[in-house]
């Protein structure tokens, strides 16, 4: 039988972790400085953030990426109270559908007394304006 011996330092199995670095309060000011000034910095701009703040650029574009979410969910947040105070939901607009009345109660009399379809086209003025037109020619 073979067998090797491995030295022990081989088989470690622990690892050095990098750690995440926190963003300072000075840090954090300068970068809401500049959030405040624009939201949706370019790369040259994110380096130049990053060079001032002492962090790497793409550290820059998490913070600025992650901020604006921060900012959206607190919108989200507001127009779902402001919503709930006045009983709706903010999807209730989307599922609402629009119903028109029956066009019998938008046919006046003097409309009705025009021997021409109610969905008459013309192609100057179209429907509402020839109605229109009509009905003026009609009462004259």
């Amino acid at each position: 039988m073979d067998t090797q011996t491995v030295p022990s330092k081989v088989l470690s199995l622990s690892t050095t972790a990098k750690r995440r670095m926190r963003t300072s309060r000075e840090e954090i000011i300068i970068l809401e400085g500049h959030y405040r000034k624009n939201p949706n910095p370019n790369q040259e701009e994110k380096k130049e953030i990053a060079k001032e703040v002492q962090m790497g650029a793409r550290n820059v574009h998490f913070w600025f990426q992650n901020r604006r979410a921060k900012d959206n969910k607190k919108r989200r947040l507001i127009e779902q109270r402001l919503h709930q105070n006045q009983g709706t939901s903010p999807m209730d607009n989307t599922k609402k559908s629009f119903h028109l009345p029956p066009i019998s109660t938008l046919i006046t009399p003097s409309i009705q007394d025009l021997n021409i379809p109610f969905y008459f086209h013309h192609r100057t003025f179209g429907i509402e304006a020839t109605m229109l037109q009509w009905t003026n020619a009609k009462q004259k």
